[in-house]
């Protein structure tokens, strides 16, 4: 019989950030703080709420973290570059793994004919 376990965990970043440097950080704290042997884990989410426009964040007089390094955000802007032209995850940041053996499951997903056009009905008389 396999242990079920669960235990919710929230990180609060203490400067507004947008760079996936940032989140992948917080997502790994949160992660050792959750990790337990035994337990089988199944994939996760990440909730982000509080968004701001990137030139409306008030930066903390006397916070420690500093906003987006430029080499970094250079560097994201780069890789966000390569995957619109080669193709999505042509490049990715190592801790995401090198294999994507999991997919989504749409097995009772709702047509989109809103936003899909293969899926739009065709009427025929």
């Amino acid at each position: 019989m396999v242990q079920k376990y669960n235990t919710p965990q929230q990180a609060t970043l203490h400067v507004p950030s947008n760079s996936n440097w940032d989140i992948i950080a917080v997502a790994l704290q949160l992660l050792r703080r959750i990790y337990r042997t035994g337990y089988r884990y199944k994939k996760t989410g990440i909730f982000l709420t509080g968004l701001v426009p990137e030139k409306a964040t008030q930066l903390s007089l006397f916070s420690k973290d500093q906003p987006l390094h430029p080499q970094k955000k250079a560097l994201e802007a780069a890789m966000d570059q390569l995957n619109r032209k080669m193709g999505k995850d042509t490049v990715r940041y190592g801790i995401t793994g090198m294999e994507r053996k999991w997919t989504m499951r749409s097995d009772h997903r709702s047509n989109r004919f809103t936003t899909n056009w293969n899926e739009l009905p065709i009427a025929r008389a």
